[in-house]
């Protein structure tokens, strides 16, 4: 008689295993068995569909006799796998539609990993490739950036109305010489409406002139090889980091850069662990990551209005430490000449950590002056 044999086991019982044969489902017997008068539900451990399930069955429990439990029960004292390998051993080839729960579950475990380590390599892979074309477009914009002005300023032409004025002076001349009457001042006005189709012809004109001379063919040249060089490049590590891909994407206007100045006064700015720029990148980088004075930061602020936001957006991006309400600045005790930290721009009433000796102090930004009692006025500049 065709049916599965099969191994069933029920954690109330962890040293038994019951061995037995059914024409339906094991599933289904599984949950005969597991009724309410056990606290766990049966499992299936091994099934398999053999031609002759009861003969199957009745060898198994001639092997397994030792260990039975009971001889009117069919639960045996042994693990899951002797049980497994005596069922595999009286069956032989004629095994059909096997499953085993611990095969099963390792294997869908594998699945599982092996699903889990794709959606893991596709999912860097896309920030990666994000990543990098997010790196590419920082890098084309600044290199436009740094173009955009000189090949504004080759191909730049008069303006329009210098080319309406002389197309309609030429249409008056043409008119004139057709004209019966000549040249006349009635002629002007009909002589503007062509004047503007001619303008437009002679202002195209003249900026194709201006492309097609040496200097702006090589300037083109030289910002197609950039962008290509970008395009090739897959390593961005030195212009990844936040700081200064924000400085070189983002474009700051000419008075928020007056007002950071400003406020910083005379004292020296210095930049925060600046990435490293090797020789192999370009010139922007570097100059991106280079510090910048005071005096450094006006310059850039007078060139901005010549399109140069490259610079500006790196110089706002370098820490306006003056400017925070946290500067400090080292102070000398008058007695004991031991230094300590005191709020930048303050009038206060020190007391020295060491020696307990108060006095009036009236910190600047990078020094300090003693104010009346202690040792008298005297100035110190303490290091930032």
């Amino acid at each position: 008689m065709k049916g599965y044999v099969y191994v069933i086991s029920n954690k109330a019982m962890p040293d038994y295993v019951k061995v037995g044969h059914t024409t339906r489902s094991p599933k289904e017997r599984a949950l005969e068995l597991g009724g309410t008068a056990l606290p766990y539900p049966a499992v299936v451990e091994y099934s398999v569909f053999v031609d002759n399930a009861r003969a199957v069955e009745f060898e198994v429990h001639r092997r397994l006799a030792r260990v039975r439990a009971n001889k009117g029960r069919e639960w045996f004292r042994c693990s899951r796998a002797k049980a497994v390998e005596t069922i595999k051993a009286s069956i032989g080839p004629a095994a059909q539609r096997e499953h085993d729960r611990e095969v099963e579950e390792q294997r869908a475990r594998v699945q599982a990993k092996e699903s889990k380590r794709q959606a893991s390599m596709k999912r860097q892979k896309e920030e990666a490739e994000k990543a990098l074309e997010q790196a590419r477009n920082v890098a084309r914009a600044a290199i436009y950036a740094k173009y955009e002005p000189r090949r504004e300023g080759l191909a730049r032409v008069p303006h329009f109305c210098f080319f309406w004025l002389l197309g309609s002076a030429l249409a008056w001349v043409v008119i004139g010489l057709l004209d019966k009457k000549g040249f006349s001042g009635d002629l002007l006005l009909p002589s503007c409406f062509p004047g503007l189709i001619v303008g437009f012809i002679l202002q195209e004109q003249a900026r194709k002139q201006k492309r097609q001379a040496s200097e702006y063919i090589a300037l083109e040249a030289a910002l197609s090889s950039e962008l290509k060089a970008v395009e090739q490049r897959c390593d961005f590590s030195g212009m990844t980091s936040t700081p200064l891909m924000n400085s070189v994407a983002r474009s700051v206007s000419q008075l928020e850069l007056k007002t950071a100045v400003t406020r910083t006064g005379q004292a020296t700015i210095t930049p925060t662990a600046p990435p490293t720029v090797t020789a192999a990148q370009p010139r922007w980088l570097v100059a991106a990551a280079s510090p910048r004075t005071p005096n450094q930061l006006r310059g850039n602020a007078s060139t901005a209005s010549a399109g140069n936001q490259q610079t500006l957006a790196t110089a706002a991006e370098v820490p306006l430490e003056a400017a925070a309400n946290s500067a400090k600045v080292n102070v000398t005790c008058p007695v004991c000449r031991k230094l300590m930290r005191l709020p930048a721009l303050k009038t206060v009433d020190a007391t020295c950590p060491h020696c307990t000796h108060v006095f009036r102090v009236s910190t600047g930004t990078t020094g300090f002056t003693c104010v009346s009692g202690g040792s008298g006025s005297r100035r110190h500049w303490g290091s930032r």
